[in-house]
């Protein structure tokens, strides 16, 4: 019997996704659809397979990031053919979001942009400290619950 994968290749969307493998390790994978390299092939006048790639990785820990302005940049060249990339030697309890995308005409062309992602402390917790720390909340105040936004009550009898 021939095992065949029941899950597509390719999804027809522009997507990319940043994962956290280890506290100092990230993996990304990205899908670029047809239509958006074709547009990419034209707007710099020669085919997008043929052009370096690149991932922009960003440090955005303790910011509100708007894509001007980071902690740290740091720049990776990927194979012409990858759709997925590890990122090693990342900084642990930090915040990323990385870019993937071109260089044209000297400046950094972002193709699509990933989720933000932290990455886990690789220390041990003192003993008695939170590991996630706690939200303070005004004494006779409460949060509401927003996972109760959507919720439906049914039964289910046999």
């Amino acid at each position: 019997m021939k095992y065949e994968n029941p899950f597509p290749r390719y999804y027809g969307r522009d997507e990319m996704t940043l994962l956290v493998r280890d506290a100092t390790t990230l993996y990304s994978y990205w899908e670029i659809t047809w239509e958006r390299r074709a547009f990419l092939s034209n707007y710099i006048g020669s085919f997008y397979d043929e052009q370096q790639k690149w991932l922009r990785l960003y440090d955005v820990t303790h910011l509100d990031f708007l894509g001007d302005y980071a902690n740290s940049i740091r720049d990776i060249p990927v194979d012409h053919d990858a759709d997925e990339w590890y990122i090693h030697h990342v900084n642990s309890d930090c915040n990323y979001v990385a870019d993937y995308g071109l260089f044209y005409d000297g400046k950094f062309q972002p193709i699509i942009r990933s989720n933000v992602i932290q990455t886990p402390r690789n220390t041990a917790a003192v003993w008695g400290e939170y590991i996630i720390p706690r939200i303070s909340v005004e004494k006779g105040k409460r949060i509401p619950p927003n996972y109760f936004e959507s919720f439906g009550s049914y039964s289910f009898y046999d």
